[in-house]
This record gives structure tokens, C-alpha cells and sequence, in this order.
């Protein structure tokens, strides 16, 4: 089951003009990946945001993403890049479901069920907060699995989609 609207863009589609309203949801099911939340946004970038990629809210109406962590705060997770998106371009972010290649920091610690959220130190990364100990961020999801200590990535359940986007 697909979204019920059809879209003029492709969920991997960078674009220098608007295709899609900005801030518009996309909600789509794979057998793969379950169902997964989109959000169609303006980047604001370090540096292509490759698939993975974690970005945080630029703007407060949560239209302009980046991983740029000296511009927002890291307290406002927008979701993760997927294919890649471009400085300055427009495309589609992904803000809840499964992914499974979510970057992390490169400290290797990330456990099944983590807590992981936008690092506030390092651009366009994840950190984490063990399970069982509260987080003082918002979270930006949960890992599904340990890290892939080589990759630097760890797949989990992304849930930025503050309210009820998701329903």
C-alpha cells in the first residue's frame, strides 16, 4: 500500500524549486521497511546529506532541515536524509519508520534499544542515551539492533513526527 495522493517527486528526488508543498507528509508501506513517514523539506547543509544522514529542525515550522549543529539545537530532531539531498535544494526527509542505516558518532556503543538522538557535537550524526536512563533530548528514535561498528550506522525506528503526524 502506497500514500493515497500522488506525488509528483520520487521519495529520492533533489530539486532546486519546490516540486511538493513545503512540510507535506508522505506516508508509504514496503514489505522491507513496514510503513515509514516522509516530510517534504528546504535543506540547509554542511554537505550533501547522504542516505542516513541526521538532520534537525532549521526553522521553527519545521520546513528547513540541516545537520548543521551549530545553527539549531540538537533537542529538535527532523529525521534522516535519505538518498541524497543537496545544500539549498528540496526533497523528501524521512521523520518516522524503520531505517536501516541510521549514522552514528563512531563510538561503537550503540546497543539493541538505545535511545538515539542528534548528536550535539558533530554534524549530520547520531548519539545515544542507554536503555533504561531519560534522555534530556528529543529523541530521534530507537535502535533496532546493535551498531555496525565499521559502518558507523545502527538501523532503528526514527519517530520525529511530533503529534500526531503518524496517525
Amino acid at each position: 500500500m502506497a500514500s493515497n495522493r500522488l506525488f509528483k517527486t520520487a521519495i529520492t528526488d533533489d530539486s532546486s524549486t519546490a516540486k511538493e508543498q513545503l512540510g507535506v507528509l508522505r506516508r508509504e508501506y514496503d514489505s522491507t521497511n513496514g510503513f515509514r513517514v516522509f516530510k517534504y523539506v528546504q535543506a540547509s547543509l554542511t554537505a550533501a546529506a547522504s542516505n542516513g544522514r541526521v538532520l534537525c529542525w532549521y526553522n521553527s515550522i519545521g520546513t528547513v532541515a540541516t545537520d548543521d549543529v551549530s545553527t539549531t539545537r540538537a533537542g529538535l530532531p527532523a529525521g534522516v536524509a535519505i538518498g541524497t539531498l543537496t545544500n539549498g535544494q528540496y526533497g523528501w526527509i524521512q521523520i518516522g519508520g524503520y531505517h536501516s542505516a541510521i549514522d552514528t558518532d563512531g563510538h561503537d556503543d550503540v546497543a539493541d534499544g538505545d535511545t538515539l538522538i542528534a548528536q550535539d557535537t558533530t554534524d549530520g550524526v547520531s548519539g545515544r542515551v542507554a536503555f533504561g536512563t531519560a534522555s534530556t533530548f528529543k529523541i530521534l528514535g530507537v535502535a533496532t539492533v546493535d551498531d555496525v561498528n565499521a559502518d558507523d550506522t545502527v538501523a532503528g525506528l526514527i519517530d520525529c513526527t511530533y503529534g500526531d503526524t503518524i496517525q
